[in-house]
């Protein structure tokens, strides 16, 4: 939901004052959501010790162990950095005045965190991964899902400035 705001956001250049309130109740949700996603997933380890130490052997759980990492330190980062800076003011256009540094942090851990949620869930549930996908291979796609997710992002945002800068008579109109 926070993507699809951010997304909108971009497009129209400002929100509605009560999404702030929205937005810090849905990254604690989501940060609820990364507690309960570490104490399940260390449960698992511990049941796997106790009465299934062989799969440990399986790629697919460190994987997915690496992409939970990726995503505990990214939301440390958007919590530090990213979330006070954006919802400074949703009055104005997403990342005016911000600098090219904080635009381009804002937006690769939006790129991370959307595509490891994904990748995470996508880990978690196919089975058929189990045991027969390296490490290796499933680390790869992971980083080149987030760099594909990247140059999607840079492309928009991208379109988004080149729209902003251009003057009021050669924007083509809008559809309602």
């Amino acid at each position: 939901m926070l993507d699809l705001w951010i997304l909108r956001w971009m497009r129209r250049g400002s929100l509605p004052v009560e999404i702030g309130r929205t937005f810090h109740f849905i990254s604690d949700a989501v940060t609820i959501g990364l507690c309960l996603l570490w104490l399940s997933g260390l449960g698992f380890l511990a049941l796997y010790a106790m009465e299934s130490p062989e799969k440990f052997e399986n790629p697919k759980l460190w994987a997915k162990v690496i992409v939970v990492i990726a995503l505990t330190i990214n939301g440390i980062i958007i919590h530090a950095f990213v979330l006070p800076e954006a919802l400074r003011d949703v009055s104005r256009p997403l990342l005016f005045g911000v600098s090219h540094k904080r635009a381009v942090l804002f937006l690769a851990s939006g790129v991370i965190s959307g595509v490891s949620w994904y990748t995470a869930f996508a880990f978690g549930i196919f089975r058929e991964l189990n045991n027969s996908v390296t490490f290796s291979l499933l680390v790869t796609m992971w980083l080149m899902l987030i760099v594909a997710a990247s140059l999607a992002t840079i492309l928009l945002w991208l379109n988004f400035i080149a729209h902003a800068r251009r003057p009021p008579s050669l924007s083509p109109p809008t559809l309602k």
